[in-house]
């Protein structure tokens, strides 16, 4: 699997691409913690995510 994070930083549009959903994910997560903006994750469709809607589609959750 083919994921691109991507996000702005000081006007600057950053990516960084990913081959796990659980990569993804953390990468975002980082990314939202450093304090980048517009943090979206990418599929190989083309279909744009927020993280919050691609850990939702993408990743298992634990019950």
């Amino acid at each position: 699997m083919q994921l691109i994070v991507s996000a702005h930083q000081n006007g600057q549009a950053i990516a960084f691409q990913q081959i796990t959903p659980a990569a993804a994910m953390e990468k975002a997560r980082r990314m939202q913690e450093g304090g980048l903006h517009d943090v979206h994750i990418t599929d190989i469709t083309g279909r744009s995510y927020a993280p919050k809607e691609f850990a939702a589609c993408f990743t298992p959750t634990t019950s």
